[in-house]
Formats: structure tokens, sequence, C-alpha cells
């Protein structure tokens, strides 16, 4: 319905200053004429256009729902349909959208239209059809081939993404969008040369559009050209300095080229913008450990489980850091967690077995490094482990049985000599003991554990002088193990 004469010469100037680009002065004067006259269709679909044009996208939907409850016909839909796309009510946008082709079955554009709501509400399959219909229906369409390739992109069908994207670029070579997708695909399968080239371009077409950049540093990463992905990222922080992706990818190029302190301080600025990035945290933690700042890195893995709970590598590292830190029942309790989110890992539960060990929990030791090796049979640190723990635990033949099967699997495993030569001693072989343990020593001359089972053994043989010997190497390797020693020498 057309303005009435009289309000006519309200919407005039509205639609006169819209058309000169006076935005809000069209928009105050077309609300004053949509007042006079609300039955006036053509009046609320002016207000809706300049609401639009001054960002107020909600009242522009408002002014829309009105112009069509006064008699608008399926185009105000089809704009009301926009609108709501505009203003982040995709599912009401979709849903306009499907009904306007009701009535325009053959019309691209509310194909088109459709294809991107279903796109943002994650049917890619019904939006590539869409897409399909409007290629039929007009192929040079805006925007298609682009759209097109997105929906393929996201179906896993790369190679037809990459022919849609290169179609929009013969249309349109200065799309910026499209070169971005390209290089988007090209990282996701490998092909980071290219990928580097596509987010180039794309860069250069669009200088601040921050995704480009942040694909041209993961390329430049991928390709080893370090310094070139550090600048890349660092002018992403510039244009976005809360992007707490490109902060967290500046941290891993300053740790890679040896600049830790500086990756440390990138991760806080990560954290900072975004303090539940579980992964910028973890990446802290493994810098705070490499740089031997074991309370912090404690403090940043214990941060990352707390987000994820799952997080099986972050309770490993805490594993690790409370056992060095003399806390082994939170090492336990770690381990422990390792365990429950990989439940077929036998390395989690060898270091399980490693922390009852510590503990003097023999016997629940022996349940979990018999778990290890039933999950792994070649797992020769797990049956070293075994027969330590079972001769701990009072039986040395299973011991003996453990521990020559860990040398079957590694021949050369110094620590798995030592524990058989201790095993041999338990049993009352001392010939099979020296033996053992001498072959432990010419492995590793340094094991303190040897020299202790070697002083023990001489202890046996009543050679207390060759006692005395080992124990002042071994006050060298390991003093504790020293003074056991001397008070088993010397009583």
């Amino acid at each position: 319905k057309a303005p009435s004469p009289g309000i006519l010469e309200g919407v005039l100037p509205g639609a006169a200053a819209l058309v000169e680009g006076n935005d809000a002065e069209a928009l105050s004067l077309l609300q004053a004429a949509a007042a006079a006259d609300p039955a006036s269709s053509l009046t609320w679909v002016f207000v809706g256009e300049a609401a639009r044009r001054c960002g107020r996208h909600e009242e522009s939907s408002a002014a829309l729902e009105k112009a069509f409850e006064a008699g608008g016909d399926e185009t105000v839909l089809l704009a009301l349909g926009s609108s709501y796309h505009r203003s982040g009510r995709v599912v009401d946008a979709l849903e306009m959208f499907k009904r306007v082709l009701r009535m325009r079955p053959d019309d691209p554009e509310v194909h088109f239209h459709l294809g991107t709501c279903f796109l943002e509400v994650g049917e890619h399959a019904r939006a590539l059809d869409e897409f399909r219909v409007v290629q039929t229906l007009r192929p040079t369409f805006p925007g298609l081939h682009l759209r097109t390739g997105v929906a393929m992109a996201r179906l896993g069908r790369a190679l037809g993404a990459i022919e849609s994207f290169k179609e929009a670029l013969r249309v349109d070579p200065s799309d910026a969008e499209a070169h971005f997708q390209l290089g988007e695909i090209y990282l996701d399968l490998g092909r980071a040369k290219d990928a580097f080239d596509a987010y180039r371009e794309a860069g250069r077409l669009d200088p601040d559009h921050a995704p480009s950049l942040q694909g041209l540093g993961l390329a430049c990463r991928e390709l080893g050209r370090m310094q070139d992905a550090l600048k890349a990222f660092q002018e992403v922080a510039r244009i976005n300095p809360g992007d707490a992706m490109a902060h967290r990818h500046m941290g891993l190029v300053l740790d890679r080229i040896g600049r830790s302190r500086e990756a440390l301080d990138a991760y806080a600025r990560a954290i900072e913008a975004r303090p539940e990035d579980a992964e910028a945290h973890y990446q802290s933690g493994l810098v705070s450990r490499k740089l031997n700042e074991p309370e912090r890195a404690v403090a940043s893995f214990r941060r990352v489980v707390e987000l994820r709970p799952q997080h099986a590598d972050a309770h490993a590292h805490l594993g690790f850091l409370y056992r060095d830190l003399g806390r082994p029942q939170e090492s336990l309790d770690a381990f422990r967690a390792v365990t429950e989110a990989r439940p077929t890992d036998s390395q989690a539960f060898n270091n399980l077995g490693n922390a009852y060990s510590a503990l003097g929990q023999d016997k629940e030791a022996v349940e979990v490094f018999i778990k290890a090796v039933r999950l792994s049979p070649d797992y020769a640190e797990a049956f070293v482990n075994l027969g330590g723990a079972l001769l701990r635990y009072g039986k040395p033949e299973e011991s003996l049985k453990a521990l020559q099967e860990a040398i079957r699997l590694l021949p050369e495993h110094p620590r798995a000599h030592c524990n058989l030569g201790a095993t041999y001693i338990a049993l009352e072989k001392l010939s099979e003991a020296a033996a053992s343990l001498k072959k432990a020593v010419s492995l590793d001359p340094n094991l303190a554990e040897t020299r202790y089972q070697m002083g023990r053994l001489q202890v046996r043989v009543n050679d207390r002088n060759a006692a005395f010997a080992e124990y002042k190497r071994l006050q060298e390797l390991d003093p504790a193990l020293a003074e056991k020693l001397f008070k088993e020498v010397y009583g």
C-alpha cells in the first residue's frame, strides 16, 4: 500500500535523504511518516532500509514485519529474511526464505539465501543442493562459486571445493575471500606452498583481513619460514590485540626459534585474551618446564586439566613434575588420571606402576605393570619394572621370568641386567648375580642402582674391601643409596 497523498510529502524527503546518503536524517523523517500513516507498507519498507543503513538491524526487521502486516508481498518477506539474517536470527531467516520459496520456486536469489542459511546452521549438504539449483537457474549469480566451494569444503570434498574457488577467481580475480578459502583448503591438504600463495594474495587484496594473515603465518610455519610466520602473527595481533590464537601461534614460533621467555609472554597474552584457552595454558606449561620453572609449569597444567579433565598429556606432565618435586601421592593421582583417559595406553600404566613403586606400594605396582605388558607384550621397559616390583614384593622366581623376557626383548638394557643381578642375589645364585651385575656395569658404569647391588653382592661373598670401593663410587652417584649400602656393610 502506497502512502496517502498527504503523507507522501513526509516520505519523499526521507527517500531523498536516503539517496543522498543522509541515513540518520532519512530514518528520522521516515519514522515520522510511518507513525502518521502506519497502514502504508511502502513507508515501512523505506523505514526498514534506512534502519539497515544505520546498522540498526533489529529496528529494520521490526519495520519490515509491519510492512508485511500492512499488505506487503513476497518481496517484503525476502527483505525481512535478509534482515533477520543480518541481525543473526539465522533460523528465522531460514523459515522466511522457505516461505518465499513457496511463492517463487524458480527465484535464484531465494535459493542462494537458503543455501547461505543452511551453511550457517551446519546443514552443508542441503546448502550445496540449493547452490546447485542456483547454478541451473543463473550460473553467473554473484558469490555462487564461492559459497559452493565453502559447502564442498565443509563436506570434505576438497577437490570440488578447489575447483569452485578457482572458478570464483576466474570470474573475479580480485575476490579476496576466494583466495582465502583456497588457502584454507590447501593448508588442510598439507600443500603449504600453495596455501602460502593463496593467503598472500588474499592479504594483498585485503591487507587488514586478519584470518588471511593468520593463515599466512601458519603456512610460513609449515614451510619453516619462522621469521615470516612471526611477522604475520604480529600483524594479526596489531589488527586485533585480543586475538588469543594469534598470540598463541606467536608463542609457538618464538619457542621454536629459541626465544622461549618471549614465548611465555605471548602465551600470557593469549590467556589474558581468552582465559579458557586450554592449548595456551598447555603450551605455557611446556615452555615453563623447558625453562626449569616447575611450579609455574604445574600451575599451567593444572589449569589445563580443570578446563579439559580428559587431557591425558597434561596429566602426564603433572605426574612427572610432581615426581620430580617430591610429591609422590600427587604424582600417582596424575598418572592414574592418564590411565583413565587412555585405558589402552601401556606407557601410561608403566608410569602409574612407577608411581606406586615410589610410594612403596609394590602389590599395586605389580598389578599395574602386568596391565602394561598385557597391552604391549614387547614393552621391555615395563618388563624391567615388573621384575623389580615382583622382587620387592617377595616373588623372586616370577621376577626372574619377567627380567629374562625384558633382556630377550632388549639385550643391552642396563637396568634389566641390574635387576636380574638383584634377583639372583635373592635366589642365592651369587655367581649368576655377579655375571649380570658386571654386564650392567659394562653397559652403564654410572647407574647407581647397579653399584648398590654390586656392593650388596660383595657383602654376601664377604669381600668388605670391594664393598667399600662400591660405597665410595656410590657416594658420588647417589649419596642416599651410598648411606644405605654403608649400613649393610658395617651394620
